[in-house]
């Protein structure tokens, strides 16, 4: 009987491993990177009223409660951030929806209403199974940042633009890194007048780890296996003073 149903169990985590879904591989050429100033995707509805895809995001409140003046235009960018990472592995998760569900929250919303603070939501039980996410706080250091991407996980960064400001942000920021190329970096921005795309190890290092802000995350989907990120970028990569703005 024990036999039986040993047999049992590694049938069925043979089968699970197989069956196990697999996350698309991020590369340049299908890296999503959505920008503040852009129009929502989908249909979303905060406090009642609903915002049609092809609203401007500059007209979606982000828990703009008693006039904070907080909108996704000015106010959402670690959603943008996350958003994109997601999008890029193939997840159909947008960033208005996360508006959506942490302003129709009261205990998100009150997090978030004129300071946006997510250091109780980024690693939020709550959130990463509402959105299929996994988000770990990692050191800061380039170390676990080329630890982190090499096992195919992304990259989540709170930055500041403290001491003579940053190539990624005037304030304080979300960015994303998606893919290494030796030392090299592909950066994810919603800041469309900020660099992104191809970024020296060494921009990263001055404009990402040394002006850390509220932390630096590994990110990927739930239930699916990443490849690593360092054999998904291309070969002919620009470098990063030919990086868009």
């Amino acid at each position: 009987m024990k036999k039986k149903f040993l047999i049992i169990i590694i049938l069925f985590l043979i089968i699970n491993t197989v069956n196990a879904k697999e996350c698309r591989t991020i590369t340049e050429s299908n890296a999503v990177n959505t920008f503040l100033s852009g129009k929502t995707d989908v249909d979303v509805t905060i406090d009642g009223k609903t915002y049609k895809a092809g609203t401007p995001y500059s007209q979606i409140p982000y828990c703009n409660h008693n006039g904070s003046g907080e909108f996704m235009s000015n106010g959402a960018c670690w959603s943008f951030a996350i958003s994109n990472i997601l999008r890029s592995y193939g997840s159909d998760v947008y960033s208005e929806q996360f508006a959506e569900y942490f302003c129709n929250d009261s205990s998100f919303r009150s997090a978030l209403t004129g300071m946006n603070d997510y250091s109780n939501i980024t690693t939020n039980s709550q959130v990463l199974d509402k959105f299929d996410v996994n988000i770990e706080d990692i050191a800061d250091t380039m170390e676990a940042l080329d630890e982190a991407l090499n096992e195919g996980k992304s990259i989540l960064a709170s930055i500041e633009s403290r001491g003579g400001g940053n190539i990624f942000t005037g304030s304080s920021h979300y960015v994303a890194i998606v893919l290494k190329d030796s030392d090299k970096y592909y950066v994810l921005n919603s800041t469309d007048d900020r660099s992104r795309g191809w970024i020296s190890r060494n921009d990263i290092q001055i404009n990402v780890i040394q002006k850390k802000g509220r932390g630096i995350y590994a990110v990927s989907p739930k239930e699916c296996v990443t490849n690593p990120s360092s054999s998904n970028s291309s070969d002919d990569s620009d470098d990063s003073n030919s990086s868009s703005k």
